[in-house]
């Protein structure tokens, strides 16, 4: 049986029986979370806020620019390069006294040019298969990264995102006091910073849906393909920059694909199976879930056949 048409038939099913998928989908995911919540839990497992912060990884947000690459015509396995990228960017920024929100950016633009890299690469090469050519081209970083760096990890300094705990706090409404009283304050800046970047995406998603929806197939215009891409760079550069908040370094990145963590989260959340207008904003607020499923999965099993 011809696997490509087998493919087809089953993304033009799932496309005819959408709620159906919808609704198999969330059901799954729920489903895996009662039963590897309560095993976690029995392994030792944290509280609340160590489930949030699974949930707020900074891996959700490259794993919601593979997502979206994905969704919209192109594998993105530079995304562990980018996030090596994004991450060093962002240290040298914080190393030379720069503003943490400057890092941010910085670190947006590193991830965003090297999208766009991908997609004039894709365009040039389209009879090799996206896949191929994004994993030679994180391997590529990986290489020159290696080559530029003679050390493995790079710190940053304890204070270089005291503006952002500031302002954390200033939102939050805390006080001073409150601030020293509080249990895990970078962690809870990285929380916060990353769910801010998956809403505001989800919300961009959110507008365009609105603005076109009386238009048939909007988000097959040419210039789709670079954007997606594009904001799968930048979105994989930042979860870089996000690593930097309650890490204190970022590593130099050793291999092109660090752990299957990533495209395990993208495909459970629903990315290959829910199809028609919508469904990219479903997929993206599956993210979360899948995370919090995938990293207690791993937790759970990694020991068992670790240890024996």
């Amino acid at each position: 049986m011809n696997p490509m048409f087998t493919l087809e038939k089953f993304r033009f099913r799932a496309f005819g029986r959408r709620a159906y998928y919808d609704i198999f989908n969330a059901v799954l995911l729920l489903i895996l979370a009662v039963f590897v919540l309560p095993g976690w839990q029995r392994l030792g497992g944290g509280n609340m806020l160590d489930v949030v912060s699974m949930m707020t990884s900074s891996a959700l947000l490259a794993a919601l620019g593979m997502m979206i690459a994905w969704r919209y015509g192109s594998v993105d396995l530079s995304v562990w390069g980018v996030m090596g990228i994004g991450g060093l960017i962002a240290a040298e920024v914080l190393n030379a006294g720069g503003n943490p929100y400057i890092a941010f950016l910085a670190a947006i633009a590193g991830g965003a040019v090297v999208g766009l890299v991908n997609y004039l690469i894709i365009r040039r090469l389209y009879l090799i298969p996206s896949f191929i050519l994004t994993f030679l081209v994180g391997t590529a970083i990986v290489v020159v990264l290696n080559m530029i760096y003679d050390v493995r990890t790079i710190f940053i300094s304890d204070s270089a995102f005291g503006k952002l705990l500031d302002d954390t706090c200033w939102l939050l409404g805390l006080t001073a006091d409150d601030q020293m009283n509080m249990a895990a304050p970078m962690m809870t800046v990285r929380m916060l910073t990353v769910f801010g970047v998956w809403a505001g995406v989800l919300i961009v998603f959110v507008i365009g849906d609105m603005i076109t929806a009386d238009t048939p197939r909007p988000f097959a215009r040419w210039w789709v393909r670079p954007a997606a891409l594009m904001t799968s760079g930048a979105l994989a550069g930042i979860a870089g920059a996000c690593w930097l908040i309650d890490h204190g370094e970022t590593p130099v990145p050793q291999r092109p694909i660090d752990s299957l963590h990533i495209p395990a989260v993208v495909i459970l959340s629903g990315t290959l199976l829910l199809q028609g207008r919508g469904r990219t904003l479903m997929v993206g607020i599956c993210l979360p879930t899948a995370m919090l499923v995938v990293a207690l999965w791993e937790q759970i099993t990694w020991p068992i056949w670790f240890y024996g």
